[in-house]
Formats: structure tokens, C-alpha cells, sequence
């Protein structure tokens, strides 16, 4: 291309439009509208002002005029590039990248002519936008701000920022902003408005804004839209609720749609609720057009993926799962967070049998959606699918069920969820699955819908018949049949034939209550009314064939085989009944015949033909045949494994042949997991029990028939009742235990009254019978009783009797036992009655000659017991006559000692007499004594001390005053003391041989007085130490605190009062001779005398303690000798007290607590306190 020359693209073709840039015209409006129409790029735009500014010349001066020219240009060229920008908007993939590129280069080049220019901001501001770079966008619009703090369209973009990070408020305020600034600009800024009031939660602002812009402009169609969504929220809000207002808001919606369509049919938002709404509608046509509409025109990712879900909802509705996977993986792709998108996507996992897929996918929503009821309800059913997943699918279904009854009434109003979990807990758990189909049907009653799925009330009734609830499973059965009749009659052919369904359940609720007869009648109403229904024949077949009518009941099959002869129930019948009939090659042609003519994949005849193969190999003799027969039957089995791994009767029939080829240990093994995989089939626990039975397992065995009975039959199971009986016979067999003997006894008993019609029962109770009296006669004689003997014969006559009327039975009938066995055993009968007739006999007499030594032992025992309680109440009478001696004993000192106190306190007023009387004689002033409160202390605070009184100093009077001493210590100066004119008591209970010298001795040692001016040396006066016997005291029970003389005949005795100032033998202090030395005296023997406190002797209203201490006599001065020497005692510390310069303190009372502990009186006490001894005053 020249120089001259610019070349300019033709849209839509290859060639090119060239201008002589030496000539341009003097404006340039003409060339642009060329280039606008050709949609040139901007570099064209550029180059095209490039040559007006030079006009190809760089000597050529440019003009006033050129310039101009130059700035239209440029302005056009970003006009262009914005033109670009919002092609890039609405176009999606790689054109919109494309797009967006452009643009990025054209905003760049006119960045780098002019980067002032606010234009070039603003675009990149938006192109910012575009690319999802907020951050970039604002920083350009703040640049646009900070020149021009009114630019709406900064503004604008600002705020959309600010929605974007959820900052409603300032979005709001920007939004106010600009709709201040320019209140008629486009698009209308209330919309902007509205949506931060709506997310504000300020609705009714919200609904305000959205209705004033279509008050400014009636054909806003995005107001509309706004207002349809906000219409539908209320509608979902009332329904909640329960309001009235509800139908109000969905037309209110709907109109704003309808409207808004009108104005803009490419309105993408309106399209997509347009296409909602006609979805459940179920107008699937119209919803698919209208979603293909919003997905053409959406301009944003989140709306062309609403389109997509849209259509893929269409589709999955029309069944055309190719394109709804399509779509729903388009709208997953253009919005990972749209959950419903999700949903379906996971379900076309499912139709397409993507199990994992969609367990993956699902689970990633629970963990989203934790609560969510419908992906709880899905993972449920993907898990019930698999068998070694069936627990977790039921806890799935528990969690569903817990979240939907804890929710709100709006989410119980879902039947078709209960109904599902229903379906799947149906051979999982029945009890769950009933509770599932009950809150279906509640769900229902609360939509107030006139119809109720007849479905559903027929599997509620299906399940409270397995439940064993007859009388409401027949309560729903007839709400089926009657709900069912009313819709048939208006034309409902459907509700005919679940009314068929309900009759023939009800018949078969019949049978179950053992009601045949009724039950027959409605089988054959049913055959009358409808004779192509196969169920009613093959019903009657079986209740002939239980009744042993074998004739009839192939008649009923073959009648099914007239109206389908490739019927496979009826022939599987037909060969079990051939089977049972013992016809083992008939049997084995028919299940043949279902295999060869109607489905070779049949299991159940697979299954029948191993069985059959398996029965011969029992029966053959010959090993090679019997090895031929256990492989053939090994073979179906493993057919059966092959197309059904999970089929526990094949993987049974495979132990069962282990077992009998002799490896127990193996098939117990396999049973066990057999059963741990499916333990809702009771044959599996019955075969594991079998099999530890013949490992000789009895206990085992008799836990698993005993649990299978109670699980399963409810207590009422014949044929597990005599497992249980065999089971307890073989092990008391082994034990040789006639309890369990017993017990199998028992339960053959119970087997029989279960079935009383059959031998094979009464044949077991026979044998037990003389099983039990064959235990009898073996145990040892001491173990067993003549009573046990007689009931063993009785037993035996029983089995007689059975074995007679079995032998009896015509041989043409069939018996389930060997004929001549029986007669064996009935003769054995005979030789048993007669060896335990004589072991009677001989027992009779061993337990006459046990009871009579037994009665020997009893009455000599009873003697020994006799004697003994006569010795026992001698010694009881014995001990109450010692009692009553003691008791009167005691009466008596008390009141010896009453009398003696008496006879103490005269004495004491007499003395007090002839103190006063010397006091008015001889009056002398003596120091004021200290006065003590009742609780022992002084006006000092000090507690008084229990001192000897001192010895009062001579006056005029002749008459000597009495002096206290202490009976503990008594030397020989002492004995001089006593020959006063005090009388000496003693009680009675104390008088023995040296209590009768008591009075000379009292006369011999008294004390003669000293003159008044006799002063005693220091020698007299010096302390002496002097050694005590330290007292051992024994304590007595407090229950008695007196001696009994007639225990009392020793000194020893004597010490063991538990007195402890009780008057004993007391060492006598050392004497100081003339030199100053001390001298040891001779001992003096005083007889010991019993203590008693006053007040416990003393009754209450003959003692007043204060009124003692007032009557007491003062210290009385001591008139011992002038030559007399000094005695010392001591108190109860140990401190020697001089009692030449003071008279001796009255040493402490120590008294015995009741308890027998000694009690000391409080230290301080005077001599006026001191109480009185049993004979003495002290």
C-alpha cells in the first residue's frame, strides 16, 4: 500500500476501501461515518488523524482548521472503542474475550496519546468492570471523581462497586447521589436504588423505588422484573404463613411479567421466571422456548446459567436426558454455586447409573446443605441400593426424617419425599418405612388435596400386616377398597384395579388370622369377577396344598397355566409341590422347563435345582454318585452367585453341600457370615444353629433357635420349638442330665399343642418319654427319688401308647418316621417298664432305711437341742437371781450411806456451833478472805488454788481448833494427832479385822496442844522429800459404782475402788533427827477405805452444795506438842508443804465420772468445799 493510500476493511467481505490521504476533504465527517458504518478498528481512527495532522507532509504547516479536525477523530475512535467494550458485554466465550482485548488496546492507545483525558478513564474504569477487577475499575473512577466530583457515569460505576462488596449503605448514598444530579437519566438510577433498599431488608422502600421508576418511565421493563420477584417472595412468604393473600401475589407477579415481556421480549430475567412459571404448569413446551429466549439475550454469567438450568429442567421433564445433562452441566460450568443445577446434574448421574458420580456430587451439596432434606433423601436411596450400605441409608433417612419434622409446615407438605423414603425402607426396615408412609400421608391431609394416593394408603396397610397390626392394617385396607370403589365408579380405571389389590390383600389378612374360609371366598370373588388375575389361583393352590389336598392344589395351577402357560409362579409352584410330595424327577423337569422355555436366568428354579441335586446327594449311597450329585448342585449354586452375589439361599445351599461333605467347621464359618450379611432371614439362623448342633454346640444352638423364635415367630413356631427339644435332647444325652431332659420334655409338649395332628411330634415325645425314664433308672440311688421313678413309669406307658397308635397308622398314609423304629421302640418300652420296676423296688427300700436313720439323727439332734436350751435358761435364771442379790445390795449401802451423811452433817453443825462460840470469845482480826465467782475465779481474775490451810496462830483460849489433814500420807505423829475428840464413821459395807482397832487407835494417837509461845526451829521448819506409792487405779463399768461385800475379802481387793483418794497404806515422810539428818520411819498400815462422791449419794433434796459450803467449819488451829516434829506432807504435784508454819492444805477429791474416768475438782477450792467420805470427815 502507498503512502498515500489508507486502506480501510469492508465489514462482511475481504476487500478494502482506499482513500488518497493527499486529498482528504476539509472535514472529516464524511470518512467517519464510513468507518463507523464499517465498524473499522481504532488504529484506522488513529492513522486517519495522524494524516489530517500532517496531510503526508511532514514540511506542510497544519492549520487551525486541521486540528479540529484531528480532535473529531480521536473522539470518534474512542467512541469506537467504547462501542467494542459493550459488544463485550453481551457476548459470551471467546468473542467476548476478543472483544475485551480490543478494547483493552484501544483504551491503551489513547492512554498513551493523552493520559489526562477523562473519557479514556472512565472506559477503562468499565473495562476493569468487565474483566472482574474491581479494584482496578474504582481507582479509574475515583480518578474521574477527583477532577469532576458530579460525573454521573464515575459515580455510577462507583456505586455498582460498592453493591458488588456488599456495601449497601454507601451504594445506597451514591445511587441518592447521582439521582439528585441527573433524576431523568438512563438507565434510571432508582433500580439501583431499590435493590440496596431490598438487600437492607427494607422492602417496602424497595417496592417505593421500583415503583416510581416506572411511574417515570412506564415501559422500564427491569423494574418489573424486580417487582414480579419481589411479588413471588411474598407469595412463598404467605404460604408459610398460611395467608390469605397468597393467590394475590402470584398474579400480581405473574402480570408484572406478562407486562414486562410485552415491553422487551428479549428481557432475559423475564424469560427465565416466564419459563419457571410455565414449568409448573407443566406447559414444557412453552417453558423451553422462553428459557431459549433468556439464554440468546442474557448479558451477565449468572443469568445465561439460570437459562441453562431452565432448559435442562425442560428436558429432563421431557425425558430427553442427553440435552437436559447438557444443560445442567453448561449451567454448573457458568456458575458452580447454582445449586439446583447441581441437583439435576447429580440426578442424570443417577439415570445413567453413574452411582459414585452422583454419591460424590451429592455429598459435596450436604456439606453445603447440611440441613438439606432432599440430598439426605437421595444418599439414602443411592446407599439402599447397595447391600452392605443399607444401615447408612437408613441413618440418612433418619436425619431427613428429623430435619423435615423439626422444620416448618411449608417443608411437611413434600408426599412425594415420605413416599420415597417410604419405597427404599421398605425391605430395609419396615417400622421406619411405615412411619415414612404415615407422615406421606399426614403431608398430604395438610395440602388439602381431595385425593390421596390410593398407593399410598395400601402400603400403609401392607406394612401394619407384616407388623402383625391386623386391625389397622384392615382398617386401611377397607379406606383403600372404599376410596378406590367411589374413584372407579366415576371411571378411574387405575382406582379399579388398586381396589382389586386391596381386595386380594384384605383375603390374604384372612389367611394370616387363620380365617381360611373367608378368605377362599374373596380369592374366589375375585376369580369370578376378574379370572385373568394370576394372584387369587396360585393363593387357593397354596392353602390346598398346606392342607395335604396335593390333588387340588395342582388343579389351581394348572388353571393358571390355562390363562398363561408361561406363567413362572405358576410352574415354580407346581415343581415345589412336586418336590414336597417326594416326586424329586417331576420336580426337577419343571424347573428344567422354566429355565429352557421361559427365563434361563430364572434364580428362583436355579436355585430349586440345586436344592433338588443336593436332596439326592443326601439320599445316594454310592460315594462316587454322592461326590457327582454335591458338584452338579455346587454348579447351579455358583449360576445363581454369578448373577446375584448377594443371593443368600445359593450361598446357604453352598454350606449346606460343604457341611455334608464333612468340613462343619468350614460351613459354620460361612453360615455365620451368611447371616451376619442378611439376619433378617430367620432360615439363615435356623441353619447356623443346625450346624452348631451337629459341632455338638448345644448351648450355641439352643441361643440362636430360642432368638429366631422370639424375632421372628413370636414364640410360636412348631418346627423351631423341636429343633429347641432336639437340641436339649442330644445335650442332656451327653450330660446325662435329667433337668435338660426335662425341658425337652417340655417343649415337645409345647410343639405338640402347636400341631396336635402331627406324628412327627407325637414320635419325639414318645422317644423323649423312655429317653427320660432310661436316665432315670441309670442315675445313682442317691441322686434320684421313688417319686422321679413313678413319673419315669408313667412316662412310659405314655410312649407306649403313642408307639401303638403310630405302628396303627395304614400304610398307605404317609408318616415322616420309620415304621418299624417304632415298633423297636414300643417293644423297648417293655424291657424299661421292667428294669425300673425292680430298681423301685430296690429304691423303695434304700430311702425306708435312709428315713428311719434319718429320723434317728432328728430325734437325737432334737435331744442335744433340748439339753441345751434347758442349760442355757439355768444359766439365764442363774444370772437374773445374781441380779436381783446385787440390785437389793446395793439398795442397802445406799441407804447405809444415806444414814452415815446424815450423821457427817450433824457432826459438821455442832462443830460450826463451837467455832462461832469461840469466835465471840477470842475475836480476832484475820485477813479478808478472797471471794470467788461460781466459776472458781477470784476478784483478781486469777483461778483459786486448791492450798492447805495454814495453821492458824495460838490465842488466849485453851481450847485448841480442829485440824484437816490428809488421809493419803499418815505417819506416827500423825496417829497422835487423831486423839481429838472427832468420831471416826465407817461404813458397814468396809469393817473388817483392823477396822476393830480403830478406836483405840483414834484414842492413842491424839495430838497433845503445844503451848502458845512454842516456835518451831529451822530445822523443823526445813522442808523433807519424802517418797509416795504412786496409786494404781482400776476403772469399774459405770454401770457400777459400788462393791458388793460379798466380792470384797482382801485388801487387793480393796484397791481396785476406782476411787482415787480412797484411804490406802501410805508411806510415812523421813524424820529429821537431832543432828539434821533425815531418818526413815516405819511404815503404819491403815486399812483402806471406799470413797463416795457426796452429791451422787446424796439425794437431791438432802443436799444443798451452796448451803454445805456456808455450814462447813473454818480452819481449826493445830495443838500438836511443842516438841512434836515437823510432818510434810505433799499434793497432788509433788510439792512438799511445811506444815509446822501452816496448817495442812486439804489435798484434792478426785472423783469417777460416771463414764469411770476421774474427774479432779477445780484447783483453789477451800476447805470449806471439801466433801464429805464414806466414815471420815475429810
Amino acid at each position: 500500500m502507498s503512502s498515500d493510500i489508507l486502506e480501510i476493511p469492508l465489514k462482511g467481505s475481504d476487500n478494502v476501501l482506499e482513500i488518497d490521504c493527499s486529498q482528504l476533504p476539509e472535514e472529516a465527517k464524511e470518512l467517519l461515518d464510513i468507518l463507523l458504518q464499517e465498524e473499522a478498528p481504532l488504529d484506522i481512527y488513529l492513522e486517519l488523524a495522524a494524516r489530517y495532522f500532517l496531510n503526508t507532509s511532514k514540511l506542510q504547516y497544519y492549520s487551525r482548521k486541521r486540528i479540529d479536525e484531528v480532535v473529531v477523530v480521536l473522539e470518534q475512535g474512542l467512541a469506537a472503542a467504547s462501542v467494542y467494550l459493550l459488544r463485550a458485554k453481551s457476548a459470551l466465550g471467546t468473542k467476548k474475550s476478543r472483544y475485551l482485548e480490543d478494547a483493552a488496546k484501544y483504551y491503551n492507545e489513547a492512554d498513551r496519546i493523552n493520559p489526562r483525558v477523562q473519557l479514556t478513564w472512565l472506559g477503562k474504569g468499565l473495562l476493569y468492570m468487565a474483566k472482574k477487577q474491581p479494584d482496578d475499575a474504582l481507582r479509574q473512577f475515583q480518578l474521574v471523581l477527583e477532577q469532576d466530583p458530579d460525573n454521573v457515569s464515575a459515580l455510577l460505576g462507583k456505586a455498582r462497586i460498592q453493591y458488588h462488596r456488599k456495601q449497601f449503605k454507601a451504594a445506597l448514598s451514591t445511587y441518592q447521589q447521582v439521582l439528585v444530579l441527573k433524576p431523568s437519566g438512563k438507565p434510571d438510577v432508582r433500580i439501583g436504588i431499590g435493590l440496596c433498599f431490598h438487600k437492607l431488608g427494607m422492602l417496602n422502600e424497595a417496592k417505593d423505588a421500583f415503583d416510581r421508576a416506572l411511574e417515570v418511565d412506564e415501559r422500564n421493563a427491569d423494574a418489573l422484573s424486580f417487582l414480579a420477584i419481589m411479588n413471588f417472595n411474598e407469595f412463598k412468604r404467605s404460604m408459610a404463613s398460611g395467608s390469605n393473600d397468597k393467590l394475590e401475589y402470584l398474579e400480581t407477579a405473574v402480570k408484572c411479567l406478562e407486562s414486562g415481556h410485552k415491553l422487551n421480549v428479549k428481557h432475559a430475567v423475564i424469560s427465565n421466571h416466564l419459563a419457571e412459571q410455565f414449568f409448573f404448569r407443566r406447559q414444557i413446551k412453552k417453558a423451553l422456548g422462553f428459557a431459549s429466549i433468556a439464554s440468546a439475550n442474557a448479558d451477565t454469567l449468572a443469568i445465561q446459567a439460570e437459562s441453562h438450568f431452565q432448559l435442562g429442567r425442560a428436558y429432563h421433564q421431557m425425558k430427553k436426558y442427553t440435552e437436559a445433562t447438557s444443560h445442567y452441566h453448561k449451567a454448573t460450568k457458568l456458575n458452580p454455586d447454582h445449586v439446583l443445577a447441581q441437583f439435576g446434574l447429580g440426578q442424570m448421574h443417577i439415570y445413567r447409573g453413574e452411582r459414585s458420580l452422583a454419591i460424590d456430587l451429592f455429598q459435596k451439596l450436604l456439606l453445603k446443605f447440611p440441613k438439606s432434606s432432599e440430598t439426605l433423601v437421595i444418599l439414602g436411596s443411592l446407599y439402599a441400593s447397595s447391600a452392605d450400605e443399607k444401615q447408612r441409608a437408613v441413618e440418612y433417612f433418619d436425619r431427613a426424617t428429623r430435619i423435615l419434622e423439626d422444620e416448618s409446615s411449608e417443608d411437611l407438605t413434600d408426599t412425594s419425599m415420605f413416599v420415597q423414603m417410604g419405597q427404599m425402607l421398605e425391605d430395609i426396615d419396615s417400622k421406619k418405612a411405615l412411619k415414612a408412609y404415615q407422615n406421606a400421608l399426614r403431608a398430604n391431609e395438610k395440602n388439602d388435596e381431595a385425593k390421596i394416593p390410593l398407593e399410598l394408603t395400601n402400603n400403609i396397610a401392607v406394612l401394619h400386616h407384616m407388623e402383625g397390626d391386623y386391625d389397622s392394617a384392615r382398617r386401611m385396607y377397607d379406606r383403600a377398597v372404599n376410596d378406590a370403589t367411589a374413584l372407579a365408579a366415576g371411571g378411574d380405571t387405575d382406582a379399579e384395579y388398586i381396589a382389586t389389590t386391596a381386595k386380594y390383600n384384605i383375603a390374604r389378612l384372612h389367611e394370616d388370622c387363620c380365617d381360611d374360609t373367608k378368605a377362599q371366598e374373596l380369592y374366589k370373588e375375585l376369580i369370578e369377577k376378574h379370572p385373568n388375575y394370576i394372584n387369587p389361583y396360585i393363593r387357593m393352590g397354596l392353602m390346598d396344598q398346606s392342607s395335604g389336598k396335593s390333588t387340588e392344589a395342582t388343579d389351581w395351577y394348572k388353571d393358571v397355566l390355562g390363562v398363561d402357560n408361561n406363567n413362572a409362579d405358576a410352574w415354580t409352584m407346581l415343581g415345589c409341590l412336586q418336590a414336597s410330595m417326594h416326586q424329586t424327577r417331576p420336580s426337577r423337569k419343571t424347573f428344567e422347563r422354566i429355565l429352557t422355555e421361559i427365563d434361563k436366568h430364572d434364580i428362583y428354579s436355579l436355585c430349586s435345582l440345586g436344592n433338588n441335586y443336593l436332596g439326592l446327594a443326601r439320599s445316594e449311597k454310592k460315594k462316587d454318585i454322592k461326590a457327582t450329585l454335591y458338584k452338579k448342585a455346587l454348579e447351579f449354586y455358583d449360576k445363581v452367585l454369578r448373577l446375584d452375589e448377594h443371593n443368600v439361599f445359593a450361598a446357604t445351599g453352598v454350606a449346606i453341600a460343604t457341611a455334608e461333605r464333612g468340613n462343619p467347621t468350614e460351613a459354620r464359618e460361612m453360615f455365620a457370615q451368611i447371616r451376619d450379611a442378611a439376619p433378617h432371614i430367620p432360615g439363615l439362623w435356623i441353619n447356623l444353629a443346625h450346624i452348631n448342633v451337629e459341632l455338638g454346640n448345644y448351648r450355641n444352638a439352643y441361643t440362636l433357635y430360642e432368638g429366631c423364635l422370639k424375632k421372628f415367630y413370636n414364640n410360636n413356631d412348631p418346627n423351631i420349638t423341636l429343633c429347641m427339644a432336639r437340641t436339649l435332647f442330644l445335650a442332656a444325652k451327653a450330660e446325662k442330665s435329667l433337668e435338660l431332659m426335662k425341658q425337652a420334655r417340655k417343649y415337645v409338649q409345647k410343639a405338640f399343642h402347636l400341631c396336635p395332628k402331627d406324628k412327627a411330634v407325637l414320635y419325639d415325645l414318645a422317644l423323649i418319654e423312655q429317653s427320660l425314664a432310661q436316665l432315670v433308672g441309670d442315675i445313682p440311688e442317691e441322686h434320684r427319688s421313688v417319686r422321679e421313678m413313678n413319673q419315669a413309669l408313667d412316662g412310659i406307658g405314655i410312649a407306649k401308647n403313642i408307639f401303638n397308635a403310630l405302628i396303627s397308622v395304614p400304610q398307605d398314609v404317609h408318616v415322616p418316621y420309620d415304621r418299624n423304629i417304632a415298633t423297636q421302640r414300643e417293644k423297648h418300652g417293655d424291657s424299661l417298664r421292667n428294669s425300673l420296676t425292680k430298681k423301685m423296688e430296690k429304691q423303695m427300700k434304700a430311702e425306708q432305711e435312709r428315713s428311719s436313720r434319718m429320723e434317728e439323727a432328728r430325734k437325737k439332734l432334737e435331744a442335744e437341742r433340748r439339753k441345751h436350751q434347758e442349760v442355757e435358761q439355768e444359766k439365764g435364771r442363774k444370772m437374773l437371781e445374781e441380779q436381783r442379790k446385787i440390785e437389793e445390795q446395793r439398795k442397802q449401802l445406799l441407804e447405809k450411806i444415806r444414814e452415815d451423811n446424815e450423821r457427817e452433817r450433824e457432826l459438821v453443825d455442832s462443830d460450826d456451833e463451837d467455832l462461832k462460840e469461840r469466835k465471840k470469845r477470842e475475836p480476832k482480826e484475820k485477813k479478808p478472805r478472797k471471794k470467788y465467782d461460781s466459776d472458781g475465779e477470784n476478784e483478781d481474775g486469777g483461778r483459786r488454788k486448791k492450798l492447805r490451810q495454814k495453821k492458824a496462830e495460838y490465842d488466849d483460849s485453851d481450847t485448841p481448833r480442829k485440824k484437816f489433814k490428809s488421809k493419803e500420807f499418815v505417819d506416827d505423829e500423825d496417829e497422835d494427832d487423831d486423839k481429838s475428840s472427832r468420831k471416826r464413821f465407817k461404813s458397814k459395807e468396809f469393817i473388817d479385822d483392823e477396822d476393830e482397832n480403830d478406836d483405840d487407835y483414834s484414842k492413842n494417837n491424839r495430838r497433845k496442844p503445844k503451848p502458845k509461845d512454842y516456835a518451831p526451829s529451822d530445822e523443823e521448819t526445813k522442808p523433807l522429800k519424802r517418797r509416795h506409792r504412786q496409786e494404781n487405779i482400776d476403772k469399774t463399768p459405770s454401770s457400777s459404782k459400788f462393791k458388793s461385800s460379798e466380792f470384797v475379802d482382801s485388801e487387793e481387793d480393796e484397791d481396785s475402788l476406782p476411787y482415787s483418794n480412797a484411804q490406802r497404806t501410805s508411806d510415812v515422810g523421813d524424820e529429821v533427827n537431832e543432828d539434821g539428818h533425815q531418818t526413815s520411819r516405819p511404815k503404819a498400815s491403815l486399812p483402806l477405805k471406799k470413797k463416795f462422791k457426796a452429791q451422787r449419794i446424796v439425794a437431791d433434796e438432802d443436799y444443798d452444795e451452796e448451803n454445805v459450803q456456808q455450814e462447813m467449819p473454818p480452819p481449826m488451829e493445830d495443838v500438836s506438842q511443842p516438841d512434836a516434829p515437823a510432818v510434810l506432807d505433799s499434793n497432788d504435784k509433788g510439792e512438799l508443804l511445811d506444815t509446822t508454819l501452816a496448817a495442812a492444805p486439804v489435798p484434792e477429791v478426785t472423783e469417777l465420772s460416771e463414764n469411770g474416768s476421774h474427774e479432779a475438782q477445780p484447783e483453789g477450792q477451800e476447805a470449806s468445799n471439801v466433801e464429805m467420805n464414806s466414815g471420815h470427815v475429810a
